[in-house]
């Protein structure tokens, strides 16, 4: 395998180190530290002091759009996921204490030409929204303009409207979903952006709703299934569709849902039926079923489909042009467990598309989809389970990581003075033959999407 063997060779030149072969050139780049290891009522107090308190306010400035917490109990802060923006330069995350919080790049980057290699910058939340109920989903804004106040995000929480935010935190729209019937809102667990118009794409329950940018309800709601009395088949499923993601050759949206099925919908969902077809293996349980597709991802070139479930250690592989076969399973991943945990792709040595992921044990995998199923390196991450994985869209040698999980193995005691063993870490890993130590020049590709200025939403900024 031409990029293990790369990887392997490139580490042992620049360290000197005799490795074994599964171990990726990756080193610590930079990390949150310390700052949300703990409960939310304990890293929130944190968190204030450090960088939203009125000193520091003062000083640097930080935007905070502060809300009163669904709840603010003794739950590990972990943080649920990760999202890099187009230009690659900020990160918005998403915790259990509702927080959405914005990350930019350490500014010791882009300071000075010459960088302590052995100096690893605290990374520190440029905003900070604290959401009234529990965060489903975000989506970032894929289209890169001249404008940097254009690096747009929406967030999809529980019981409430969409919420477009630039960011700094500041709110420039709201959007409406509700049930017809009820008038219940609809809080949608994936969201997604188009590539080639001012409209993003959110799933519901057996439902797709295509937004434009400049109204506030819906353009088109499509049922997955046309009541809940019917049954699946190969045009139609019912679930919730908790993960999305358009085909950068096609167009086709591959929509996936908690019971077990992936739609694909010509015109980025707002089109026909392609197909519709189950994941399980033959035999294997679809309702009821504590599994259920978490996260999909299209393949560079449009034609597979990398597929990955809760409570499984695989990530499997899907050819579109076979009648949705499947053509390989990704072992290793250890992920036997209901918490969501994201995987992402890009173009590794040989335009070869990487797929990487976290697991439970704290490891991030990198499997070389074109080699072998198991994975071709790996290294320590976190203490915690990595909940997410992000690789930067500018610069690919730059990867984001999350921790933590919601039920801690041991509970928070204020009575005890023994260190609590909890990583709720965001940290960011760059590969040592890809990348600089600063990141102050403009990268090659700056933004897959550009979005003409005439199509721009006219949006009060």
């Amino acid at each position: 395998m031409t990029f293990k063997n790369d990887l392997t060779q490139n580490y042992r030149e620049e360290s000197g180190d005799n490795v074994s072969s599964n171990k990726l050139p990756y080193t610590l780049a930079a990390t949150t530290g310390d700052v949300y290891c703990g409960s939310v009522s304990e890293t929130n107090a944190r968190e204030e002091l450090s960088t939203a308190g009125k000193k520091a306010a003062e000083e640097s400035n930080v935007p905070v759009r502060k809300r009163r917490t669904w709840w603010d109990g003794e739950e590990s802060n972990c943080f649920r996921s990760a999202q890099w923006t187009a230009d690659g330069r900020y990160l918005v995350t998403n915790s259990e204490d509702s927080g959405v919080r914005v990350f930019g790049l350490p500014s010791e980057w882009s300071e000075s030409d010459e960088v302590d290699p052995n100096y690893i910058p605290q990374l520190k939340p440029y905003a900070v929204i604290h959401e009234p109920e529990s965060v489903y989903s975000i989506g970032t804004c894929p289209w890169i303009l001249d404008d940097p106040n254009m690096n747009w995000f929406i967030t999809c929480v529980r019981d409430n409207p969409l919420h477009l935010y630039a960011l700094t935190g500041k709110v420039l729209s709201t959007f409406v979903l509700q049930n017809a019937n009820t008038e219940q809102f609809l809080s949608p667990h994936s969201i997604i952006f188009s590539r080639q118009e001012p409209h993003f794409i959110c799933g519901t329950e057996s439902m797709i709703s295509v937004f434009d940018l400049n109204r506030r309800e819906p353009l088109t709601n499509l049922r997955t299934i046309p009541s809940r009395k019917h049954t699946s088949s190969t045009q139609t499923m019912k679930g919730i569709i908790s993960a999305m993601d358009i085909s950068p050759d096609s167009g086709v949206l591959a929509a996936g849902t908690l019971t077990r099925s992936v739609g694909l919908y010509d015109q980025e969902g707002s089109g026909e039926v392609v197909s519709i077809f189950s994941v399980a293996e033959e035999g294997e349980q679809t309702a009821n079923s504590l599994k259920g597709v978490t996260d999909i991802r299209w393949s560079s070139c449009g034609t597979y489909l990398y597929v990955a479930e809760r409570k499984s250690e695989k990530i499997t592989v899907w050819d579109v042009r076979k009648l949705f076969g499947k053509v390989a399973t990704l072992t290793g991943r250890e992920a036997s467990t209901v918490q969501r945990m994201g995987i992402d792709v890009f173009l590794g040595e040989g335009e070869r598309d990487m797929v990487v992921a976290g697991g439970l044990d704290g490891k991030i995998k990198m499997w070389d989809v074109h080699g072998d199923t198991c994975s071709v390196g790996q290294w320590e991450a976190h203490n915690d389970p990595v909940s997410a994985v992000a690789v930067n869209p500018a610069w690919p040698g730059l990867i984001a990581s999350c921790s933590g999980q919601r039920n801690h193995s041991r509970g928070f005691s204020h009575d005890d003075d023994r260190p609590w063993n909890i990583d709720n870490t965001l940290k960011l890993w760059k590969y040592a033959g890809k990348i600089a130590s600063h990141l102050d020049a403009e990268p090659a590709d700056f933004g897959p999407y550009p979005l003409p200025n005439e199509m721009v939403p006219d949006i009060d900024r």
